[in-house]
């Protein structure tokens, strides 16, 4: 007998019950679904049921699960239930239709049911219920079931159980038997001995035919049965285990040809076989991913060294997880040799789309051949990804590369890396495909975890890793792609004989940018795996064609032979709070660069000095080169400005490439004072200049006099060539006197913001546009009192290739009655 019922999701509804206490759903006026039966009616019960969506399309049932849950009417006996997953027939999913047959336990009471309805589920959840009105008809002629309450998947447990339980007790029963009937002919050989022995052993006979003989150590192995049972009945009722395909997991590459002679008897026992080269591993976990996949259940990897000859494809939408270190999967030998043709990954999901991945408490590891080309973990496109307490050793092509390169790939977006650790190897790679329709990496997050490349300390040997960190905007002159929202988050990073950190953009930098670095702690060795003071030149940050990338309170970098950070076409690039030893900026293409809040003695590299043509000013803005796109020139000068961090010895160390000069190519002429002038300065360059202290050729003391009306100090520019310098003039004396005081320049110089009560003029200035520089006293201002001024410059063009290296030696803190111009 049959039944059809139809459900339209959004429109089917009925009232509310009105006693909470006496329970029953009253349907009426509802436009609702009934079904009626005949006690102890069984499986011949059958319901047919249509879904459909409110816009009348067929409700979509792919993948689902359908229960039937009921509370039977009321009866003296007691309140009864009923819970069935078993019933559930598939008729045609995608047009949501479905049968159910329903159980014999349903129909056990007459009369009303206080509610019915059926449960659909997907991926263990449930997403909706289909209630119905269940009329069950009374049968006086015959007796069936006993009403109680009715759970299949319990039933299914008890069941299981009994078989094993009686399976046992028909063995007991045997051995029994046996042991009887062997014992009742020894005693037939015994009667001879006496009455007294005979009488004993006819009664400890009696006793074994009446209660049988069930020994302690028999108890305690059939009590351990029954617990494995019901142990591994919960177990795979939760998730699917890798060691029920039968994997070897001993630390060895057993391959399919040491037990078979063809892939069609291998794939009887493990059916995801594609060649007698496969490892029994690779096929037991891969078998496990598969169903696991199929049943949407998350996948264990009991602990265990598993050897893979080829990538395990990652599930989507489950957890593949294991016991942290003690779960291994290693790439066989076989597999490392062939990543040198071509680099292969240990696990990888890299398909059409951008599913969920979730990766926990696993360690993959390649091989000691440093030339091998493994990739540890390989992403292609995901969303809300989440990888946690997992471990790369031994993967030197990269330790985890982020690229999505299927042609049907989506995005990389909003995925996690949590207690990464990664272990001589490659670098951790997140790279954007400009060759496919998306392929972009947004929104990605490293907290707590530890990324180490190559460290090998041998002083005979030179070796050079990768960058711990690589994050890339591939170019392609036809697309371009968007990395941003990246975040590494106290983490440790490693990395010898090469960048620390890598960040290249593509052409349009702007598409490369919100990179952000904080509470970043770690070493960059030099080639050799020291810490000492290597000559190689490298450094820690490599930044290229990207905007707004910060380092935030990284305050124990540790390295030897290396400068800080390499910029090219960068802009809005901020260093903050960064204690780190020994500093080296290069500037090349670039402009917009703070370093501030630093401790320890602190040094700047500026490398390839071609600064001064200084972003945001008329030179720039209309030179296509440059454009808007490098921000406000007072910025730059932060790098200058902030360098006085009381108790340190700071100082920016200038290495041109180029020649090198000195205010106007002729250090002698500052050298001298004579009555009150600095010989071969013209008078017109100066007035009221009484003394001077020159102690080399970039830092100069001189007293301004008290009562000279026009008093000035001004620097001739005379060369018209494409030059420059850096410039800071500081006033020491009394403040009336330090506020009548201001800086000749020309457009080209760089304003530092005032800083409370006193005043820092810093420039880069390119001397074919300006023709002075120095401090005047405006407007016919006498000064009261004398005033010290303090200069210090570094003069530079590029013309020949000839390397220089002179000093900048920032100005400390001014204190009061000091003033800095």
């Amino acid at each position: 007998m049959s039944q059809t019922l139809t459900y339209v999701i959004g429109q089917d509804r009925r009232p509310h019950v009105d006693n909470v206490q006496d329970f029953k759903v009253n349907f009426d006026g509802s436009n609702t679904n009934w079904v009626q039966a005949r006690q102890y009616e069984r499986s011949m019960r059958q319901v047919f049921v249509n879904i459909k969506n409110e816009d009348g399309t067929p409700l979509d049932l792919t993948g689902c699960n359908v229960w039937f849950e009921g509370l039977l009417p009321k009866n003296s006996a007691g309140d009864f239930r009923v819970i069935d997953d078993k019933g559930y027939v598939a008729l045609d999913p995608t047009a949501g239709r479905f049968r159910f047959d329903m159980p014999g336990h349903a129909f056990t009471v007459a009369g009303s049911y206080r509610q019915a309805f059926f449960r659909i589920l997907k991926d263990g959840n449930s997403i909706t219920t289909l209630e119905f009105d269940l009329d069950v008809l009374a049968d006086k002629v015959i007796d069936g079931l006993v009403p109680r309450t009715y759970i299949s998947p319990v039933e299914e447990l008890i069941n299981e159980i009994e078989t094993k339980y009686q399976d046992s007790t028909d063995k007991l029963t045997k051995m029994t038997s046996d042991f009887v009937d062997k014992f009742t002919q020894s005693m037939n050989t015994l009667k001879a001995l006496g009455a007294t022995v005979q009488n004993g052993l006819d009664a400890l006979e009696q006793k074994i035919k009446q209660d049988g003989l069930f020994t302690q150590a028999e108890a305690d192995a059939f009590k351990q049965a029954i617990l494995a049972t019901v142990n591994g009945l919960e177990a795979k009722w939760h998730d699917i285990e890798v060691i029920d395909y039968k994997p070897t997991r001993d630390g060895k590459a057993h391959t399919l040809s040491e037990s078979y002679v063809s892939v069609d008897e291998a794939q009887k026992d493990y059916p995801t076989a594609t060649s007698l080269a496969d490892t029994k591993d690779w096929c037991a976990i891969t078998a496990a991913i598969q169903e696991g996949q199929k049943q949407g259940r998350n996948i264990y990897l009991a602990p265990g060294n598993y050897f893979v000859n080829k990538t395990v494809k990652l599930p989507t939408g489950v957890t593949f997880y294991g016991a942290y270190q003690n779960s291994k999967i290693y790439a066989s030998q076989q597999m490392s040799d062939d990543s040198k043709k071509q680099s292969l990954a240990i696990l990888e999901y890299d398909d059409e789309g951008q599913p969920p991945i979730y990766i926990e408490n696993i360690q993959v590891l390649g091989s000691s051949d440093q030339n091998n080309q493994l990739i540890g973990l390989h992403l292609g496109g995901n969303r809300a990804s989440k990888i946690s307490n997992f471990i790369v050793s031994y993967c030197f092509g990269h330790g985890t590369l982020v690229y999505p390169t299927h042609p049907q790939s989506a995005d990389v977006e909003n995925t996690t890396f949590e207690h990464y650790w990664q272990v001589q190897s490659g670098s951790f790679c997140i790279k954007s495909n400009a060759s496919i329709n998306r392929g972009n990496i947004t929104d990605f997050a490293v907290y707590d975890s530890q990324i180490t490349t190559l460290d090998v300390r041998d002083e005979n040997q030179s070796n050079t890793s990768a960058p711990a960190v690589e994050i890339i905007n591939e170019e392609n002159k036809d697309a371009v792609k968007s990395v941003y929202g990246i975040e590494f988050t106290r983490c440790f990073l490693h990395a010898q004989g090469n960048n620390l950190v890598r960040i290249v953009g593509c052409h349009a930098p702007r598409a490369t940018h919100s990179i952000n670095f904080d509470f970043i702690k770690g070493e960059l060795h030099d080639i050799h795996g020291d810490l000492g003071k290597g000559s190689d030149k490298f450094f820690l940050f490599h930044l290229e064609n990207c905007w707004h990338v910060m380092v935030d309170h990284s305050s124990q970098l540790t390295y030897s032979g290396a400068s800080y950070v390499e910029m090219k076409r960068c802009a809005f690039c901020d260093i903050q709070t960064a204690g780190i030893a020994y500093l080296g900026w290069q500037h090349s293409d670039s402009m917009i660069f703070t370093l501030d809040k630093y401790s320890y003695e602190n040094h700047i590299n500026l490398i390839g000095m071609d600064v001064y043509l200084a972003p945001g000013t008329e030179d720039t803005t209309k030179d296509p080169n440059y454009g808007y796109d490098y921000g406000q020139a007072h910025d730059a000068m932060d790098l200058f400005a902030k360098m006085k961090d009381e108790g340190s010895d700071n100082h920016i160390t200038g290495w041109q490439v180029g020649q090198t000069l000195t205010l106007n190519n002729e250090p002698q002429r500052l050298k001298q004072i004579t009555n009150g002038k600095i010989d071969g300065l013209a008078d017109a360059w100066q007035k009221g200049v009484t003394t001077s202290l020159i102690d080399n050729s970039v830092h100069t003391k001189h007293v301004l006099s008290k009562g000279v009306v026009d008093l000035q100090l001004a620097l001739p520019i005379p060369y018209k060539r494409t030059s420059g310098f850096l410039i800071s003039f500081r006033a020491i004396g009394a403040e009336e006197d330090l506020k009548k005081l201001q800086l000749i320049a020309g457009s080209q110089l760089i304003q530092v913001p005032s800083d409370q009560n006193w005043h820092v003029w810093t420039g880069i200035c390119k001397t074919n546009i300006l023709q002075a520089i120095g401090i005047q006293a405006p407007n016919h201002e006498v000064l009261t009192n004398d005033v010290t001024l303090e200069i210090e410059y570094m003069h530079c063009f590029m013309e020949n290739q000839i390397p220089f290296y002179p000093d900048f030696v920032a100005l400390p803190m001014p204190k009061a009655g000091e003033g800095n111009y």
